[in-house]
C-alpha cells in the first residue's frame, strides 16, 4: 500500500498487533509508536518483547488467554499510557 494509506490505517487502529515470532526489528511498531498507538506482540519473539519492554510501549502474549487479557487491558485501562 502507499505511504499515506499506511499512515491512515495505523492512525485509525486502536492496537497494532504483530503476531510474527520471527522479527529482528519491526518498523511498523516504531511507526505505530510515532502516532501514539499501543502494540501487542508475539511473546515468542524476544526482540519484539524487548522492543515493547524498554519504552513501555506495548504488551506481549504467548497464548490465546494472554492475548485476550492484553487486549482487554489495553482497551479498558492502559491505552493512553502505552504507545
Amino acid at each position: 500500500m502507499d505511504e499515506p494509506t499506511k499512515w491512515n490505517v495505523i492512525a485509525a487502529c486502536d492496537i497494532l498487533v504483530m503476531p510474527s515470532p520471527y522479527e529482528s526489528l519491526s518498523m511498523v511498531l516504531l511507526e505505530a509508536w510515532a502516532v501514539g498507538k499501543p502494540v501487542l506482540v508475539n511473546g515468542g519473539c524476544d526482540v519484539l518483547v524487548g522492543q515493547c519492554r524498554r519504552p513501555q510501549g506495548g504488551f506481549w502474549y504467548k497464548n490465546k488467554d494472554e492475548f485476550i487479557v492484553a487486549v482487554d487491558m489495553i482497551q479498558n485501562s492502559v491505552s493512553s499510557q502505552l504507545g
